[in-house]
């Protein structure tokens, strides 16, 4: 499901709620590089952002979600 949701993640998305443990930003149009920031969600067990538009390398931070699927 598209939400067509388009333009970069803010640098504020470090920023939300350290509760957070769920996000999909799949299927959407979103560009650019995955913001160092998004490293705050330390919560975080399910990221889904697949078939965007992303370009750059992923933070190396997320490689310390060992408990994180992709």
């Amino acid at each position: 499901m598209s939400n067509n949701i388009e333009g970069n993640l803010p640098s504020s998305i470090g920023s939300l709620p350290s509760e957070l443990d769920t996000m999909w930003l799949s299927l959407n149009k979103i560009s650019g590089t995955i913001p160092q920031e998004i490293g705050n969600l330390k919560s975080l067990t399910v990221l889904l952002m697949h078939d965007n538009l992303f370009t750059g390398n992923i933070p190396s931070i997320m490689e310390l979600w060992v408990n994180c699927q992709f």
